[in-house]
């Protein structure tokens, strides 16, 4: 992990980013890419039901800030269809962070933070109350993140280090999920 600067980890950031996160996935859902739209790294078709043009690789790496408050989201080679529920559950992975708490000693956290509620926070800023959402998309957007290792150049051991490393994060988020969303309705 990366260090975080003081900033970035103030809960004005976190709420700031979940409106941004939220007003691109407002924007989005008005957009009806044309029938030859190709997903660079996706094999994806249209947009489906409940579907819309999604970032595709959203979090801290890819956001503009100024003044500590993000402003932008950046590098959209990776733009896909996808459910913006699902997305959100991706953003709050790296948001929030979510993680176990030898991740924030490596992140310069400190300790670990309130999680419910960072995530609280998060997720009723993008506008979504309700647990059962939350845990959806928390659960989904990680078991999904195994489909993009396929478009990155990983040698088999590679490969089956980020398949540990997800699998160790959906056993975290299985013993972790409902005090994480305790602070939801």
């Amino acid at each position: 992990p990366t260090p975080w600067p003081a900033w970035a980890r103030s809960e004005e950031c976190l709420v700031a980013t979940a409106q941004l996160v939220r007003r691109f996935h407002d924007a989005a859902a008005t957009f009806v890419p044309p029938e030859e739209a190709v997903w660079r790294r996706h094999e994806a078709p249209a947009p489906g039901a409940g579907e819309a043009v999604c970032h595709g690789d959203i979090g801290p790496h890819n956001t503009v800030y100024r003044s500590g408050l993000p402003v932008a989201l950046i590098d959209w080679d990776t733009i896909r269809p996808n459910d913006p529920i699902i997305e959100l559950g991706t953003a709050a992975w790296k948001y929030v962070p979510l993680g176990t708490d030898a991740y924030f000693r490596a992140s310069d956290f400190g300790a670990t933070p309130a999680l419910p509620r960072r995530l609280a926070l998060f997720a009723r800023a993008y506008g979504v109350h309700d647990r059962v959402t939350v845990r959806r998309a928390l659960h989904q957007a990680k078991q999904r993140s195994v489909d993009t290792i396929r478009y990155f150049p990983l040698t088999p051991a590679q490969g089956a280090s980020e398949l540990r490393r997800v699998a160790a994060e959906l056993e975290w988020l299985d013993g972790a999920i409902a005090g994480l969303t305790a602070e939801l309705d």
